[in-house]
């Protein structure tokens, strides 16, 4: 099994969570906040079988839209492009719905 841990723009929440949902994925969704834009973010948790991944990622990157306003410049790191989602995948060794 793997974790799904997903952060995307609060604006892209609803429709993601909709979209998971109908695909059959079970799904729980903190509000987060980055630490160099300090904007409202999700983070979604998603626990799934191994070969149901890559649905949960082409979900994921087809619900999420980039911000329009393009690149940011963030003091000491320069030009940065944001991304619609960051998605990083875990190992799970147990989960149990209780």
């Amino acid at each position: 099994m793997k974790l799904l841990l997903s952060i995307v723009n609060s604006k892209d929440a609803g429709n993601l969570a909709r979209n998971l949902v109908k695909a059959g994925f079970r799904v729980t969704m903190m509000s987060s906040a980055g630490g160099f834009l300090r904007r409202g973010n999700t983070t979604f948790l998603i626990v799934t079988e191994d070969e149901r991944v890559d649905e949960a990622m082409k979900i994921i990157a087809e619900t999420c839209n980039p911000p329009p306003e393009g690149p940011f410049y963030i003091p000491g790191l320069g030009t940065r492009h944001i991304g619609a989602a960051t998605v990083m995948v875990l190992e799970v060794e147990r989960a149990e719905h209780c």
